[in-house]
Order: structure tokens, then C-alpha cells, then sequence
């Protein structure tokens, strides 16, 4: 189901001016990293986090996105200071998970990556040739699943071809013992 983003972004800062940032930030959460990736999301998440004070998440979500305000760089150090290699690989498999074909990882994200020793075009070719292999795999599967169907369809009309000359054969031999 395809999310209506301007109408998703204007829900939550509508909970934002209600006084209800409980509300915008669950609803953030929830469509930060669905697919495809909305920056948008990601931006007012982090600023969000940011007035609330958690400097790490709001990084997060700035890094994401590849900011280069002066206001989320701090924020962004933090992130980066605490998040070990799991985490940051982590945060990555997420956006990369969500990115339309052919979008790129921002820049600043792969700098940050490759000075911590993970190459994110690596890990992005690495998600794509398990993504291939999946979506072979639900096509093969929905072949195989016709290809039951159509085993199925051949057997029933066997039996009916079975059924029909029994019964013909009941009613000739009834005919002619008749």
C-alpha cells in the first residue's frame, strides 16, 4: 500500500502542534523505513528526536539522509561516536532496504562507512543479489504452483473420464443384459 506522504507528514505535524510528539514519533518511526525511502520522514523524525534531546537518534536519521546542516552535524557526531559497526551496518541494510532502484546511499554515508572499514556499495551489491535470488525464487515458486494446478486439473478430468465410462459401461451391460 503506497503511503500518501505529503498527507503522512502533515498528520504528524499536526500531532506536533496538538502537543502529542508521542503520537508523531510512532507514526514516524512506523514510515521512516518503509519502502521506498522518504527522506522527509527521516528529517522530521530527526528533529523530533533533536527537540526531545536524544542526540544519538536524531543523528541517526540526519546521517541517514546525508545532512549537512550545521545544526544536525553534532548530532550526527554522536551517532557516530556510540553506533558500533553492527549498528551502523544495521541502519544501513535499513535504508538500503528501502531505496528505489537506482537511488543512491548519500555521500556522506558512505564516507562514514568506508572510514569504519564497511563499503557500502558492497553491502547495496550484496542486498540486490539477495534480492534477485528471492524474487527467482517467489517466481519459481509461483510457477511450481501452477504447474500443481495444472496436475490437478489433468487428474480431475482423468477421474471424470473414468467415472463417465464406468458408467456407460454400468448402463450398455444393463442394456444388453436387459
Amino acid at each position: 500500500m503506497a503511503v500518501d506522504v505529503d498527507r503522512a507528514l502533515a498528520r504528524s505535524r499536526a500531532d506536533l502542534e496538538r502537543g502529542e510528539p508521542w503520537k508523531a514519533r510512532r507514526r514516524l518511526r512506523t514510515l521512516v523505513f518503509q519502502e521506498p525511502f522518504e527522506p522527509r520522514f527521516a528529517a522530521l523524525l530527526g528533529e523530533l528526536e533533536l527537540r526531545r534531546g536524544e542526540l544519538p537518534e536524531a543523528g541517526q536519521f540526519f546521517w541517514l539522509i546525508g545532512s549537512t546542516d550545521p545544526e544536525h552535524t553534532g548530532a550526527i557526531d554522536v551517532f557516530l561516536k556510540e553506533a558500533g559497526p553492527r549498528t551502523l551496518r544495521t541502519t544501513l541494510m535499513r535504508l538500503l532496504s528501502t531505496l528505489r532502484e537506482g537511488e543512491g546511499i548519500p555521500e556522506r554515508v558512505v564516507r562514514d562507512l568506508e572510514s569504519r572499514g564497511i563499503d557500502a556499495h558492497a553491502e547495496q551489491k550484496k542486498l540486490l543479489s539477495r534480492r534477485a535470488k528471492r524474487d527467482g525464487g517467489a517466481k519459481s515458486m509461483a510457477s511450481t504452483v501452477a504447474d500443481g494446478l495444472g496436475i490437478a486439473l489433468v487428474l480431475l478430468l482423468l477421474l471424470s473420464l473414468v467415472v463417465g465410462v464406468v458408467t456407460v459401461g454400468r448402463w450398455a451391460f444393463g442394456w444388453l443384459a436387459g
